[in-house]
């Protein structure tokens, strides 16, 4: 933990990249060591068999004949001496007198060794000079040319300590080095590797951290675009690369800047490591932030180029989708019309491609409408059976937009009506097992009050009033048990619970029936029933009992809300398909009320509600005619109230 937090303080950054620099030097010199020793076969020879073999290798040769024939050419033309060089050269004749001498201070032949030796034959006055490496070569020359006057050598003798600005005295040195350190630079060299790769690991490791701090936490270069970073950490390495093979090829191998090429090697291979070591910091640092790809500058570039790209496209998308149909169709046309243009003016020249193109775009068009055409048709078979009451997916397969928006919209209104109909069917059920349960829970107290009121009333007291209090409470408590009743019956019939036994039945018969049972009823009321049937019989399918409860209920009604000395009329007529009754009445208050409102339960026609009722009367009568197959409908003109019941004539 200590040594952690040292690698995230400025000192331990600077000292693990310290360690990275060096050993990554140590490294490299450590390489071109071993290179070197191989190379100069130091494993298997001394050094004095090394540098002897190097300084007569070819390389050194073709250097220092480079010189000798330069300074026999000159010597032979006149010119004295050449360029400027740091071993003895001696010019001789064919009998091996000295002619010429250069770097005189340096030669004692007795200790020296002949590195090169180069004949030369001049033929007359003509000026042209041969070349030979060979002196039996340049004597057999002669010998078949009269012309050539004579040949002279040129030598070039080596010892210790001559040679001075040529390249072999930097191989020399280099050849030295390598000696000196070819069995230390493995360990060396291993432990170098090892610092290497751990001062990396570690800076690496502490790489977007800081002491005490928790949190990643960017640092300098991490302020920089990835992609500009590494571009300018590239060029300034490929920059001080190329410095180095310029210089290197500027100063040659002379051994006068020996120290100084190496100095300059190593300071630019540290250089190097270090922007390398700093750079993948940064990408260390940027890879913990999930930030590498998004801080790079092309990825910026390319974000804001894709984001106006794609907000255009939603623009146009957008456009697009909520223009009206026939407009979208004129864009689409329109769309066809310019690209069959551009074909014409591309193709004008080259009919047979005109056609081609012409074929290939009618059958995509042909394509397209007939997808259209299907597309279509499913949306008509789709409404065609929502509308029959089928639960419907429309398929949207080879569908595209208004049509996809158009069959989601069937789809949805599908599952709607399923929905509203289920959950209108579960809180019907749930009414009426709620008014079942209730009125059961409330009728068997209703019950044993009715009973004990009657018991109050015969029983025999002085008092007058207890015989009225009695009175009023067994009729009220019979009202209250025919609320529950009817309340029962409305919810039973409203939710398709109640039993029906249809046969058939004269119609004619319940207004016989109800003509006869309401006569002192309607004179009471003031009020004149006027019958009409047709003579002969009108069979209906009808369950007798609930049928008599639907007039019960209407003739009720009248005689409640009936305006005293009016006629009220009840008639049968008998159509070819079905029987028709009809109940006319004029109503004794205004009714200012619709007819929708008044088929609800517990509504009144009396407002103040002063009238026996309780609301439900038009409603069980609703339910059980339709039950029954038939159907109740109420009209309403100005003060005259008619109820409409139609019923299929029996086969």
């Amino acid at each position: 933990m200590v040594f952690k937090n040292f690698c995230r303080t400025t000192l331990g950054r600077l000292v693990l990249y310290m360690t990275f620099v060096i050993s990554g030097l140590a490294v490299a010199l450590s390489g071109v060591e071993i290179i070197l020793a191989n190379g100069f076969q130091l494993y298997f020879n001394d050094y004095e068999n090394a540098s002897t073999d190097y300084i007569y290798s070819r390389h050194f040769y073709d250097e220092v004949e480079q010189y000798v024939v330069e300074y026999g050419m000159n010597y032979l033309c006149g010119i004295p001496g050449g360029a400027s060089v740091d071993f003895p050269l001696v010019i001789s004749d064919e009998k091996s007198d000295i002619l010429a001498i250069y770097n005189a201070q340096n030669l004692d032949r007795e200790v020296q060794q002949v590195i090169c030796k180069v004949y030369f034959s001049k033929r007359g006055n003509s000026g042209d000079i041969l070349i030979f490496n060979d002196y039996q070569a340049a004597i057999t020359n002669r010998l078949n040319d009269p012309l050539c006057q004579q040949i002279i050598s040129v030598e070039a003798y080596y010892g210790e300590g001559l040679v001075g600005n040529s390249s072999i005295q930097g191989g020399l040195a280099a050849l030295k080095i390598a000696d000196t350190f070819k069995y230390a630079v493995y360990p060396i060299g291993v432990v170098a590797i090892i610092l290497f790769i751990c001062s990396f690991i570690f800076l690496m490791a502490a790489s977007g951290h800081k002491e005490g701090i928790n949190e990643l936490v960017p640092g300098l270069f991490t302020r920089f675009p990835a992609d500009i970073l590494f571009v300018l950490t590239s060029a300034i390495i490929g920059g001080l690369i190329v410095g180095w093979i310029m210089f290197m090829d500027d100063i040659g191998g002379s051994m006068q800047y020996l120290w100084g090429t190496i100095t300059v090697s190593i300071l630019v291979a540290a250089a190097c490591l270090f922007l390398f070591a700093a750079f993948c910091s940064s990408v260390a640092a940027r890879i913990k932030l999930k930030t590498l790809i998004k801080d790079t500058l092309v990825y910026k570039i390319c974000s804001f180029i894709s984001r106006k790209v794609v907000s255009l496209l939603h623009a146009v998308k957008y456009l697009f989708t909520n223009l009206p149909s026939v407009p979208k169709a004129i864009l689409i046309m329109a769309g066809i019309a310019i690209f069959e243009f551009f074909g014409l003016i591309i193709c004008s020249n080259d009919f047979d491609i005109l056609i081609v193109i012409w074929v290939i775009e009618k059958l995509v068009f042909t394509a397209l409408v007939l997808f259209f055409a299907i597309g279509l048709n499913k949306l008509r078979i789709g409404g065609e059976r929502i509308a029959s009451g089928e639960d419907v997916v429309i398929d949207k397969k080879w569908m595209w937009g208004d049509m996809v928006k158009h069959a989601d919209n069937l789809s949805s209104i599908s599952l709607g009506m399923n929905k509203a109909i289920t959950e209108k069917l579960k809180s019907e059920r749930m009414k009426t097992e709620l008014i079942a349960n209730v009125s059961h829970d409330i009728k068997t107290p209703l019950t044993s009050i009715i009973n004990y009121a009657g018991l109050v009333a015969g029983e025999k007291t002085s008092n007058p009033k207890i015989k009225e209090y009695s009175d009023v409470l067994i009729k009220q408590s019979e009202k209250l048990k025919k609320l529950i009743e009817d309340l029962v019956e409305a919810s039973r019939a409203g939710s398709g619970n109640l039993e029906v036994e249809l046969v058939p039945c004269d119609a004619g018969t319940f207004i016989s029936q109800a003509s006869g049972e309401y006569e002192e009823k309607m004179s009471k009321a003031k009020l004149t029933l006027i019958c009409n049937q047709p003579e002969t019989e009108t069979m209906i399918n009808a369950d007798p009992r609930r049928m008599w409860r639907v007039f019960d209920n209407l003739m009720n009604n009248i005689c409640k809300y009936s305006l005293e000395n009016s006629r009220v009329y009840l008639i049968l007529t008998k159509t070819s398909k079905e029987a028709i009754i009809e109940f006319k009445n004029t109503s004794r208050d205004e009714l200012n009320i619709s007819t929708e409102e008044l088929m609800e339960r517990f509504v009144r026609g009396d407002k103040s509600r002063n009238t026996d009722g309780n609301g439900l009367g038009l409603s069980i009568a609703q339910s059980l005619t339709t039950l029954q197959g038939g159907e109740l409908k109420v009209t309403i003109d100005g003060d005259l109230f008619k109820a409409t019941l139609r019923f299929p004539l029996a086969k």
